[in-house]
């Protein structure tokens, strides 16, 4: 049988993994994953759409890959492995995908979800708690201003200074508090640098308007970071004629 081309539609407990790269001696997704792949009988390295760092999670990574296999029979076979071996790595769909697809070079963008819990709600499993309930008209406001900029690469850790505009984003309120980003790419830590403006802004100590002006600053961001157990990827974005998972 000739070889195809797959994709894997991945979520994952960041806390873990030592993030989505392999490394030498540590626990990664992508590791894993090869791990998983070998004991199937797939040698293939699994491209992923990018990079989530240490303690991150995801409900919608993707990731690409060459075998000759069945795609049904390889879930089935993958589920296994995963749930004796790394039970925090789960295969939520795997679809043929068309040969020139890749999870990273096909992207148009992904979505982010960074979670805080709200004082007396019921603590999320991935949200990082509050002192006390935000003002969230400022940080509404803070965010709506944000969009507006043609770029986040001030709010970006270190050197890695270049970052799309948004394209979408919104902040959701239920048993948690939710920040909803969308965008081409993001920069180092861009989102969660983000969300720790966004709260200081929301609890009176820093005003709505230094968001923006912090997001293009000249200098590195050396404000304070949210941790990486906020943080999720929801979804990775394709085009609606490309996506493998647009049903899901």
């Amino acid at each position: 049988m000739p070889r195809s081309r797959f994709a894997i539609l991945l979520a994952y407990d960041g806390a873990a993994f030592e993030g989505w790269q392999v490394q030498p001696h540590r626990v990664t997704v992508q590791g894993t994953l090869r791990r998983a792949l070998a004991a199937c009988g797939i040698r293939s390295v699994a491209n992923g759409s990018g990079r989530t760092d240490k303690g991150v999670h995801a409900e919608g990574q993707v990731a690409t890959f060459e075998a000759t296999a069945d795609a049904a029979a390889l879930q089935r076979e993958l589920d296994s492995w995963l749930r004796e071996h790394a039970p925090a790595l789960v295969v939520r769909a795997i679809r043929k995908a068309h040969p020139r697809f890749h999870a990273q070079w096909s992207a148009v963008g992904k979505r982010y979800r960074y979670r805080f819990s709200l004082p007396g709600s019921r603590m999320h499993a991935r949200a990082c708690p509050l002192p006390r309930v935000p003002n969230l008209a400022a940080m509404q406001q803070a965010l709506t201003l944000l969009a507006t900029e043609p770029s986040l690469g001030g709010l970006c850790s270190g050197h890695a200074r270049e970052a799309a505009p948004l394209d979408r984003a919104r902040i959701e309120v239920g048993g948690d508090l939710s920040i909803v980003l969308e965008a081409r790419g993001f920069g180092k830590h861009a989102i969660r640098n983000l969300a720790a403006c966004l709260v200081q802004i929301g609890l009176g100590h820093l005003a709505s308007e230094r968001l923006s002006q912090l997001a293009q600053s000249p200098y590195a961001y050396r404000h304070a970071t949210a941790p990486a157990a906020g943080l999720t990827l929801e979804r990775v974005l394709y085009r609606a004629e490309e996506d493998p998972f647009l049903d899901i």
